[in-house]
């Protein structure tokens, strides 16, 4: 039975066999604890316990003894009766010695001594002949004791952070070793015997003065993991990269000056950190490493980079002055994170943009202006250092995730930019096509600058000159039109309605282009005007008075037409419209019409379509919210929306919802 406070055990003190009592401010061990037989697991860190009492040897059963982070200064002789014990973990306390009683726990496969006051370790630990695994770590220890060969099984060895200057060769007899953790000690070297270790997977000796490493780390067959960095090494033993399981390599802080073509031989090669050495070239063996994902190389003098791997995910190349990037990395298509501090960069090149897996790019200390614009086309980006200032990264960023989720086209990217980032200040730099292209898109709050600029700024123009003999006219989207009405009243006039875009056209008339999939690719048009120029023709060729020439009487009729409850009166109300023009005041009404279900909806909205205004447009399709349970301040809230800046009329709606 397992138990997480003592409540719980003291109903059942004879079925627990598992206690767990972390950080509960015990100053000693509960007497309770010791009622317990069938205990075999006790779990008591992040205590202020301070002694350990006698009657702990009664715990028979005990087979894992937890006390990291109390205050421990001694280790009871109580303590050595526990004969079943296979885990001890003392880390964290004030042990200043461990005394020899330590060889009486033969069963003990576990030994945790990490960050005490220990300056030795007794000649008796190597009599644990079950023990797998020994860790000293942040002790004070200056050297392990030959005994430790003894213990034939052991797997794992950790001693960090002490003052160890040398090995014996003894150590080297762990057949079984399979991690190794020397690092933070004051070394000059490691011994040749090392290469005994045949099961050794990692290999830990960092932030030591190691100078050379010996020649028999090439029989470390098994060897996965080595790190080496901040010593003190000016090269590598040639046969190191033919280990066959090498993946994770650190030399970071040394002092290397080249690096052998013989690395090419690390064909499981994932990591390789070279930071803050000396190499001034790299060798192109290591563009031919399969496996290699985490390339590091800052702190050189590095001014060129062969190819490197496709398949990388991280570069570190900061601090090397390359001056520019070169072209074939940016094949690096799966590349996530790249820092490129101190790089001498003063422009990124366009084919920067191809690397289309980046997330995180520091490109600080560089001398870049503003935003390179390769940026923009960086699909996968969410972490920018260094370029711009802090308001124009955020909006960069903040950009592309917006192009991630709406599925913006990588070529309209920039031009999307300044729609949505820059308030649309730039797009004369860009053609009618590309504008065009931005509105099939589908993301709204882009359409009504780009409509707006392409009808009133782009066009020379606002309506289809009838002197423009042969002209061509094209209908763009949804107009509302029926071309054959439209061609019927052009041709007297000796103008032609095309049906093609891909050779472009005098006037191109602009539709709502949202419902496009896919725009054909056109040539660019002459003129770009709305669905109200054309409609306002249309109006004077085919005689429809009523769009300018109405009574307030007429209106009124076709109000009550448009509304009534009889459906013959409806569909007559629009086919009077579509015959004699839409009266402004009308426009309203249309909308409410349509919006509310009073029908024919198709010949409503192509109303619509031929006679509101852009303005108008922009709020058209959006969800009306008038209908239902909804509150009068909220309700003004919406009619205040779609009606501000446009012809719709505020006024009318409230009474017509009122009414």
């Amino acid at each position: 039975m397992r138990c997480y406070n003592l409540e719980e055990a003291r109903r059942f003190p004879d079925q627990v066999t598992e206690l767990f009592l972390h950080h509960c401010g015990l100053e000693q061990i509960p007497p309770l604890v010791f009622a317990m037989p069938r205990l075999q697991r006790l779990h008591l860190s992040e205590n202020p316990i301070q002694e350990l009492p006698p009657q702990l040897s009664e715990l028979l059963s005990l087979r894992v003894l937890s006390l990291p982070n109390n205050q421990l200064a001694r280790i009871p002789a109580s303590l050595f009766r526990l004969q079943q014990l296979e885990k001890l973990d003392l880390s964290g306390n004030a042990l200043q010695s461990l005394p020899p009683g330590i060889a009486r726990l033969q069963q003990l496969t576990t030994l945790l001594l990490n960050d005490n006051k220990l300056s030795e370790l007794p000649e008796e630990v190597g009599t644990l002949q079950q023990l797998q695994r020994l860790e000293v770590s942040v002790n004070q220890l200056t050297r392990l004791p030959a005994a430790l060969k003894q213990l034939s099984g052991l797997r794992r060895l950790s001693a960090s952070r002490n003052k160890i200057r040398t090995l014996p060769k003894a150590l080297c007899r762990f057949s079984k070793l399979e991690k190794l953790d020397l690092s933070h000690n004051r070394l000059s070297g490691l011994p040749e015997e090392i290469g005994q270790l045949a099961q050794l997977s990692s290999l830990q000796a960092g932030h030591n003065s190691i100078k050379a490493l010996p020649g028999s780390v090439g029989q470390l067959k098994m060897l996965r993991q080595l790190s080496l960095e901040r010593n003190k090494l000016e090269a590598l033993p040639e046969q190191l990269w033919h280990l066959p399981w090498l993946a994770r390599v650190n030399l970071g802080r040394n002092r290397l000056r080249y690096l052998s073509e013989e690395a090419g031989y690390a064909q499981r090669l994932e990591v390789l950190q070279l930071a803050d050495n000396q190499l001034e070239s790299l060798p192109h063996c290591i563009g031919k490493l399969p496996q290699l994902r985490r390339l590091s190389v800052s702190g050189n003098a590095l001014t060129a980079l062969p190819p490197l791997p496709l398949q990388l995910a991280t570069l570190q190349l900061n601090g090397n002055p390359l001056g520019q990037w070169p072209e074939y990395l940016s094949r690096l298509y799966r590349l996530e994170h790249l820092e490129a501090r101190k790089a001498g960069l003063e422009n990124l090149p366009n084919h920067f943009r191809q690397l289309s897996a980046l997330r995180e790019l520091d490109l600080r200390h560089n001398p870049l202006q503003g935003l390179p614009e390769p940026l923009y086309f960086l699909p996968a980006l969410r972490q920018l250092k260094g370029v711009g200032d802090t308001k124009s990264r955020t909006k960069l960023l903040r950009f592309i995730r917006l192009c991630e989720s709406r599925e913006v086209p990588l070529p309209l990217r920039r031009l999307f930019y300044e729609v949505l980032e820059n308030d649309a200040r730039s797009l004369a730099d860009f053609s009618v096509s590309e504008l065009l292209q931005a509105l099939t898109v589908g993301v709204s709050e882009a359409a009504y600058p780009v409509r707006i600029h392409l009808l009133r700024q782009r066009s020379a123009v606002s309506h289809i000159s009838l002197e423009d003999k042969g002209a061509s006219v094209l209908l763009l989207g949804e107009t509302g039109f029926d071309p054959a009405e439209v061609r019927k009243a052009l041709e007297p006039h000796g103008l032609r309605l095309v049906t093609s875009a891909d050779q472009g056209a005098d006037y191109l008339v602009l539709g709502r282009l949202l419902r496009l999939h896919r725009l054909p690719k056109m040539g660019e048009a002459r003129h770009v005007i709305s669905r109200q120029s054309l409609n306002a023709l249309l109006n004077e060729q085919l005689g429809r008075k009523m769009a300018t020439e109405f009574r307030e009487s007429q209106l009124e009729k076709l109000r009550l037409m448009l509304f009534h409850q009889d459906s013959k009166n409806r569909r007559l109300a629009v086919q009077l419209l579509r015959a004699g023009g839409v009266p402004p005041p009308l426009i309203t009404d249309l909308f409410l019409a349509w919006k509310l279900d009073y029908g024919p909806a198709k010949a409503l909205e192509q109303l619509l379509l031929q006679n509101c205004s852009e303005e108008a447009l922009r709020n058209l399709y959006a969800p009306l919210g008038l209908r239902g349970r909804i509150g009068s301040r909220q309700l003004r809230t919406h009619i205040e929306r779609y009606t501000d800046g446009n012809e719709l009329d505020a006024a009318r709606i409230r009474e017509f919802l009122e009414n």
